[in-house]
């Protein structure tokens, strides 16, 4: 192996992986590119390299230029501790000045999907509102369930403490993202996040796939076909892989009958 093919693997690495179809989540941006630029930096200290040594030194500096700032953007991180491959341990190595801040972001959106509304618990306990008048019935109604009050704050505070213990205990899982990879408590709630923050992809080639697929359906010889029979095709063509893992499930089951 020559000094410029050591020195492009792990660029040609990281555009494979942000360039697939099953594991190309939004989540897998940031530490892709840590990991390239990681391998980058420990071949630039390679003592062996000769010629290639400018070509690493030029995309360290591109890097940097190019993606240094994405390691600030919060919707990105969000989407890295979300992955259940990743969870918010691996930003203590891509990002550590941020895990506190995406820390408290992912409790907080959790934890506001869990409890009402400040506003909620007032029309619930009968206390006015800031547009409501404050007659004297009201206010009187408020102060005689003020402890609930204070009982339901502090049983929001329990939440979080909840919701941190669990971020904090999630390990991280080298498989596919799937429901069973996320924390027990509140799952549900960390799937919508993850979906939120992992629907899009890094990368443009999934989409173009997609178009190359299309033209391989819409042919000349099917001029006429319909647009509902060209979308059905497409999907399926998209999820053979899934059809395929169905029909071989329904195979095993009747071998077992017979």
């Amino acid at each position: 192996m020559n000094e410029y093919t050591l020195v492009m693997q792990p660029v040609a690495q990281c555009l494979d992986m942000l360039q697939g179809e099953k594991r190309a989540y939004m989540g897998t941006l940031l530490p892709q590119l840590w990991l390239m630029k990681t391998s980058l930096e420990e071949k630039s200290e390679n003592i062996h390299l000769v010629y290639a040594r400018p070509l690493v030194q030029a995309l360290l500096s591109g890097y940097e230029k190019r993606f240094g700032h994405l390691f600030q953007n919060r919707d990105l991180l969000m989407a890295t501790a979300l992955h259940p491959s990743f969870t918010l341990k691996a930003l203590e190595s891509i990002a550590p000045d941020m895990v506190e801040e995406i820390g408290d972001r992912i409790t907080r959106k959790i934890g506001d999907s869990i409890k009402p509304t400040e506003k909620q618990q007032q029309r619930q306990l009968g206390q006015p509102t800031e547009k409501e008048p404050h007659n004297s019935d009201a206010l009187l109604f408020s102060k005689l369930f003020s402890r609930v009050l204070v009982r339901r704050a502090s049983q929001q505070q329990d939440v979080e403490i909840v919701i941190r213990k669990s971020m904090e205990e999630w390990v991280p899982s080298q498989e596919d993202p799937s429901c069973s990879c996320f924390p027990n408590q509140h799952r549900e709630i960390w799937i919508d996040l993850f979906i939120k923050y992992n629907t899009p992809i890094p990368s443009s080639a999934a989409v173009e796939r997609c178009f190359s697929a299309g033209g391989d359906i819409l042919r000349a010889k099917r001029s006429s076909l319909k647009e509902e029979r060209f979308e059905d095709l497409l999907f399926l063509k998209g999820n053979m892989d899934l059809l395929q893992e169905v029909i071989s499930q329904e195979d095993m089951e009747e071998e077992e009958d017979l």
